[in-house]
């Protein structure tokens, strides 16, 4: 099969896999519950670099900004795992998180990080996006705590500390269509310039229209050398149904290299790996489909000597209690404002309906009460 007939079929794939997205399930009503999404819940950060896909997955709009666009990706990924939004090229990348901590398993996998890649008589169409996970060490329901890399089956080969500055090309070149080599000027750190061009596939802008003059990515860098390596521990490389998707928390590591020793994560970024351009075709751009739990009801009904919380999120709460009761919500000024039942062990509680502010959460033991300080954001 000829190249542009690979890459025909290729985009066809993509295609069809954006048509068979849904919108996630919106979930507004109060819930206590000992359940589990297995599913990424918030998409905070979406930073794409320049590609062939950029405005088109997901269908940005001119005016749109950060927050509308993480927003707009949010509605397509979360709960579900037919979304698709592209990362675009090199260091491009996405954040995500989930309802609840993913707790490392041993000997198991514990999550995925959902890609389009599948398999074909031309071999695999994977587009390697590293992977990063955080805890929520502060509590503070923020990916604002250490990163570590998950270290793939191509570590080894990598380029550690990599950066790449992309620059905003003229409004000119935005709108010719056809095939232009000199489109989207970029620069790195170890002295190579270039540009991603434009191909005639795709006629909009490719670089991303939030953004400033130029953008900077920074991380590792698989080189191209080393692309026959990445099989497993990255997004997009395999297909979802194959066991090589999933990933061991285990795998996490420091700057170093030496093992991070997480016990479990709650955040979970993706970028580009790869800086790879085949003319006519374009680059190669990571496809994020969602990320998954792979064991979601772990720990759900444990039982515990404390009342306390487990984490506080901007749209939920997570609590463990000793012992069954009657839970109720009030603001400080002594208002109820819901009542719920109280399992032993774990509990979810939305936040979904609430204003921003501090309340308490009271429970009516059978011989103790107990007090809880919850913030909305």
């Amino acid at each position: 099969m000829s190249n542009e007939k690979q890459y025909i079929y290729k985009y066809a794939m993509k295609k069809i896999s954006k048509i068979l997205c849904t919108l996630c399930l919106l979930v507004s009503a109060w819930a206590v519950s000992a359940q589990n999404s297995p599913y990424m819940t918030r998409v905070f950060d979406f930073s794409p670099a320049p590609g062939q896909f950029i405005h088109v997955y997901p269908a940005v709009t001119l005016g749109m900004d950060s927050i509308a666009v993480a927003n707009l990706c949010e509605g397509q990924l979360a709960g579900v795992e037919t979304g698709m939004i592209s990362l675009g090229g090199y260091g491009g990348y996405i954040t995500v998180g989930f309802d609840h901590n993913i707790q490392n398993i041993a000997g198991e996998k514990d999550f995925q990080v959902l890609g389009n890649a599948f398999y074909s008589s031309y071999g695999s169409s994977g587009e390697p996006g590293i992977v990063m996970v955080s805890d929520d060490v502060n509590g503070n329901g923020l990916p604002d705590d250490p990163w570590y890399e998950i270290a793939g089956s191509a570590y080894a080969s990598c380029i550690k500390n990599y950066s790449i500055t992309y620059y905003k090309p003229s409004a000119e070149l935005d709108a010719a269509e056809g095939n232009i080599d000199e489109y989207v000027a970029w620069k790195d750190n170890q002295g190579a310039t270039g540009y991603l061009g434009k191909n005639s596939y795709h006629k909009q802008a490719y670089y991303p229209c939030w953004y400033g003059d130029s953008c900077t990515f920074s991380g590792t860098i698989i080189p191209l050398s080393a692309l026959s390596e990445c099989s497993y521990n990255y997004c997009d490389v395999v297909p979802n149904n194959d066991p090589q998707s999933g990933i061991d928390i285990s795998d996490a590591v420091n700057a170093d290299g030496t093992p991070a020793n997480l016990q479990q994560i709650r955040f979970v970024k993706v970028y580009t790996g790869i800086y790879k351009v085949e003319a006519p075709f374009g680059e190669t751009s990571t496809e994020f489909c969602g990320a998954k739990d792979l064991h979601p009801t772990v720990g759900l009904h444990t039982t515990t000597s404390e009342f306390a919380l487990v984490s506080n999120g901007r749209d939920f709460i997570q609590f463990n209690a000793p012992e069954e009761g009657n839970g109720v919500l009030f603001t400080l000024a002594g208002q109820r404002v819901e009542s719920f039942t109280i399992v032993n062990g774990l509990n979810s509680l939305s936040l979904n309906n609430l204003a921003s502010g501090v309340y308490i959460l009271a429970m009516e033991g059978q011989n103790k009460n107990y007090r809880l300080k919850v913030i909305k954001r």
